[in-house]
């Protein structure tokens, strides 16, 4: 039997190349792959978060999670978070980087590999001979 639940998850790519945003209120959940689209949402008010300011103007960043407006969050990458009415938002790692199966770690050893690349591998790169 299935259940129909009320329940959201998204999920940031594993290696961040896509920035993805946050926001819950009491209207729900907001998510947006840029802060300005949620800021456009109306009732949401997010104002500039002080301490978001102060690590900018010491590091020239701001560190993740936070983002420079104080209701708006950044979702680290290989994240998931899941979201529903009842209990609010859980932030669940699931990539993290080194993790390999078995199969991808056959093929990512160059030892296995034969022909030009494994060559390529232990001589580096030729000149091409102009006499």
């Amino acid at each position: 039997m299935r259940v129909l639940t009320e329940t959201l998850l998204i999920a940031r790519d594993c290696f961040g190349l896509k920035p993805l945003y946050y926001s819950t209120n009491d209207l729900g959940i907001f998510f947006a792959s840029e802060a300005k689209s949620i800021l456009a949402v109306q009732n949401h008010d997010s104002g500039v978060d002080i301490n978001a300011m102060w690590s900018y103007l010491k590091y020239r960043y701001v560190p993740m999670p936070n983002t420079m407006f104080s209701n708006i969050k950044k979702l680290y990458p290989g994240h998931t978070l899941t979201w529903d009415k009842e209990n609010g938002h859980v932030i669940e790692r699931f990539f993290q980087p080194g993790q390999t199966t078995p199969e991808q770690s056959r093929l990512l050893n160059h030892n296995n590999w034969t022909g030009p690349d494994q060559t390529f591998l232990k001589t580096g790169p030729t000149r091409p001979n102009w006499t």
